[in-house]
């Protein structure tokens, strides 16, 4: 089914995926990435929670929780010398 999904994914070029616990998100980001990639798009994985970003994590494709991407730019942004 994850396969069926994926390529419904990419035909439509968008793709949020969300779900409870154990039904397979991590598998379906995982055949994602790649085919999304070869269409020449920028993939970045978000997760709420640490143990998330660890299910999908790579080194191809990273992963990074909505707290390490909020303080990364917004941060930034407020550090700046005018």
């Amino acid at each position: 089914f994850q396969e069926e999904m994926a390529k419904v994914f990419v035909k439509n070029r968008r793709a949020v995926v969300i779900g409870l616990g154990g039904t397979r998100k991590s598998h379906l980001i995982k055949l994602l990435r790649p085919k999304f990639k070869a269409l020449g798009y920028k993939v970045t994985c978000i997760a709420f929670t640490h143990v998330a970003v660890a299910n999908v994590n790579d080194v191809e494709y990273p992963a990074y929780t909505i707290l390490h991407l909020l303080h990364r730019f917004v941060g930034n942004k407020r550090n700046k010398k005018k």
